[in-house]
């Protein structure tokens, strides 16, 4: 029967495997940073482990070498190496390289004792039954191989806790971002490496008590597989996050600059003059493929040139109704700023459509509105566009000031006549 090693763990061995190709060039590029080198040795190391312990692979090695079970030790050694080399990561990542030496021995020390008593131990217990899926639960209550287990347990946990608490110690101090996050990501993958860990610990304890270890068998697998994967992540993340802010930039300047178009296309119409090149279809506006965040700016310089250009033509009555019509539908603060906006442009490219004359007294009336920088500026002027092109408040506040204006007018018009 199929277990999450069938799935999980092919899973994890691709992703370990395409993130030791992935640092590799850097070691080649230029000097061989400790920490650089410990990394790529991390991932080595853990994409041997997930590979042999995918059940084929695992029946496959066993038979190459003609050991039963010979890709457990195998790939629980290389465990013990993963630990350790992203312990040493770490401590080259925080402390200055004589330090980090210093501090890095007894680890080393440790990896080193530990490995050959495994050996041996192992090949005490006398495993010889082939398991390709549920090797420690089914051997955890062998004597022997529990005082493996135990063994590696213990230089496994202690390892975990040691890369959680250099994560955390280091993380906010860092001062890269996506450094600060792939470091808190790998201290999430200790977290549930810890679980992993637990699990094989019960995996002792419950044989001894009669219970069956295969019962929280899934808590072990998940807790390695997902372990991995977090810490993979986090460990390359500060390589490839910084291409992910750039590309959510872009996204986020290219939803600027479509959203921009109906109000910059209706100055653009009113006011030639202002635009730097004649106005295109949507469509091919939206794909120019030249420098957007050029296009961005100069958008935004183009839009507040034509509202400039308009407030001769600005109706105090727009104001007040769309005001008024805004915070009766309980909108506030800049979105109520930029719907009374949006109405005044609106009425104003009504009125310069109809020939109606300048209102000069008025442009002093009506400061422009805003943010002080680019970015700032930008995003009010997006939210402008947006009631410009949709909002229901704007389209209300022009049809009620026009026609109260007829009304006006035709009120006028009669007391002329009498």
């Amino acid at each position: 029967m199929k277990t999450v090693n069938d799935v999980l763990y092919p899973i994890d061995a691709a992703l370990a495997w395409a993130a030791l190709l992935f640092k590799l060039p850097s070691l080649r590029r230029g000097r061989r940073e400790p920490a650089g080198v410990a990394l790529c040795l991390a991932f080595a190391f853990i994409a041997t482990t997930f590979t042999l312990v995918i059940p084929p692979v695992y029946a496959t090695v066993d038979d190459l070498i003609g050991t039963k079970n010979i890709a457990v030790l195998i790939s629980q050694c290389c465990v013990i190496c993963y630990t350790v080399s992203i312990q040493l990561m770490l401590l080259f990542w925080a402390y200055p390289a004589t330090d980090a030496w210093r501090r890095a021995r007894w680890r080393l020390i440790v990896g080193v004792l530990v490995l050959p008593c495994m050996v041996t131990l192992f090949l005490l217990a006398d495993a010889n039954d082939q398991r390709t899926r549920d090797f420690v639960a089914h051997y955890a209550g062998l004597p022997v191989y529990s005082v493996y287990l135990l063994l590696y347990l213990s230089a496994y946990m202690v390892g975990r806790v040691d890369i959680i608490r250099l994560g955390l110690h280091y993380a906010p101090v860092a001062g890269r971002p996506w450094l600060r996050r792939g470091l808190y990501l790998t201290c999430v993958g200790g977290t549930l490496g810890l679980v992993y860990g637990v699990a094989r610990a019960a995996d002792i304890v419950g044989a001894r008590l009669g219970a069956d270890p295969h019962q929280w068998e899934i808590l072990a697998q998940v807790g390695a597989g997902g372990g991995v994967i977090f810490t993979i992540t986090g460990l390359t993340i500060p390589t490839w996050g910084p291409y992910v802010s750039r590309a959510l930039r872009w996204l986020r300047r290219h939803h600027d600059y479509r959203s921009l178009y109906p109000l910059w296309h209706a100055l653009v119409t009113a006011s030639p003059q202002i635009a730097l090149d004649p106005p295109r279809s949507r469509r091919l506006d939206h794909w120019d493929p030249r420098d957007l965040q050029f296009r961005l700016t100069r958008r935004v310089v183009e839009i507040r040139d034509g509202m400039l250009g308009l407030r001769p033509y600005f109706d105090d009555n727009v104001a007040t109704i769309a005001r008024s019509l805004g915070e009766q539908a309980g909108i506030e603060g800049d979105d109520l700023v930029a719907a009374i906006e949006a109405s005044l442009l609106r009425s104003a490219l009504d009125s310069m459509a109809a020939g109606e004359s300048m209102q000069p007294r008025r442009a002093a009336d009506h400061e422009p509105t805003g943010a002080e920088d680019v970015v700032g500026e930008t995003a009010y002027l997006v939210k402008v566009a947006h009631a410009f092109d949709v909002s229901p408040i704007v389209a209300t506040a022009v049809r009620t000031a026009d026609s109260r204006r007829r009304t006006a007018a035709n009120a006028a018009s009669s007391r002329s006549t009498r």
